[in-house]
């Protein structure tokens, strides 16, 4: 499964020291057997809320294949690096997985005729709706030309009796 990493670093970090703490999570993931991953280093950036009264921080990003097992021990040794203040891993998107190959996988093909059924579906309901409307407008309008018929039929009536009795 593919798995995105992000880090934020201690802004308290000296230049020096910077490669050094991210090298110690390049060595988390090694330990857990991801050697093939791709690392970006966005550098210091502020932080959208303030986190443990720092208002900026390094950020690594890191994308990398792994088995689901070995994420809980990734996500249990970042909790315990004091360097690292806050990190995000998450799996990705089954798209982005087969970007590389141009292929989409067959979830993510049932996935895209679910949307095209419900799509459709959408559709269909609107055309029924629509249908029921001009029928119930048709209905209406044959009530109206009854009732106006009845009304003059009985205008006549009245009118037709002599009124001077």
């Amino acid at each position: 499964m593919n798995y995105e990493l992000t880090c934020i670093l201690s802004p308290k970090i000296i230049d020096k020291e910077l490669d050094g703490e991210i090298g110690k999570i390049d060595k988390i993931l090694a330990d857990n057997k991801i050697d093939n991953f791709e690392k970006n280093a966005w550098g210091k950036k502020e932080l959208s809320y303030p986190i443990n009264n720092f208002f900026d921080g390094y950020y690594v990003q890191y994308n990398f294949i792994s088995p689901p097992e070995a994420i809980s021990k990734i996500d249990s040794k970042l909790r315990l690096e004091e360097k690292v203040i806050r990190f995000l891993l998450i799996k990705q998107e089954l798209e982005k997985e087969n970007k590389k190959t141009g292929k989409k996988d067959k979830k993510v093909k049932k996935v895209e005729k679910v949307e095209e059924i419900k799509e459709i579906k959408k559709k269909e309901e609107k055309e029924e709706i629509q249908e029921i409307k001009k029928e119930k407008i048709k209905t209406a309008k044959e009530e109206k030309i009854k009732n106006k018929d009845d009304f003059d039929k009985k205008l006549d009536e009245v009118l037709g009796k002599d009124l001077t009795d």
